[in-house]
């Protein structure tokens, strides 16, 4: 038989480190999983897993878009 696994939680600590500050984001109902604000999934809460996540092409992508296109940079005319 093998060894049982062990369900890591969520860790406060992550949002502060420069790996995962600017996209990491807590699940509240569920803490065993982790969201990527730039990919919009979700992980399971285990390091290993989030580094590998932030080494994906898809997560360097949108990562790349998300830089392009600051916050409030695109500004929208009223329809008149």
């Amino acid at each position: 038989m093998g060894k049982p696994q062990f369900t890591q939680q969520f860790r406060s600590i992550w949002l502060k480190d420069e790996l995962f500050k600017d996209w990491l984001h807590e699940v509240k109902e569920d803490s065993s999983k982790a969201f990527c604000k730039a990919c919009c999934t979700t992980i399971r809460a285990k390091r290993s897993d989030l580094v590998n996540h932030s080494a994906s092409q898809k997560h360097k992508s949108s990562i790349g878009a998300i830089k392009i296109h600051h916050r409030n940079s695109i500004t929208f005319k009223p329809l008149a």
